[in-house]
């Protein structure tokens, strides 16, 4: 920055504005929550048919959904 700008000043180029309209989220990420919280939910519906209690069955799900974030992440590709 040079002298004659203000500190609190920011340059407001193309690259460095906010996305226009009200999203709240990018479709990339909307993607992966959506498929880690459904292999979530398939874990731990499929643990409380083994026969597991349900304290289980939610922690099962919740390291599943943990475990599916990072995958998703990985696989999907970032040019969206």
């Amino acid at each position: 920055m040079s002298r004659s700008t203000p500190p609190h000043h920011h340059d407001n180029s193309p690259e460095q504005q906010p996305p226009s309209g009200p999203e709240l989220l990018r479709g990339r990420t909307a993607l992966v929550l959506l498929l880690s919280a459904l292999c979530g939910i398939a874990a731990t519906i499929l643990w409380r048919m083994a026969g597991h209690p349900w304290p289980d069955a939610v922690l099962a799900g919740g390291a599943a959904t943990g475990g599916a974030l990072g995958l998703f992440q990985q696989l999907i590709g970032t040019q969206w």
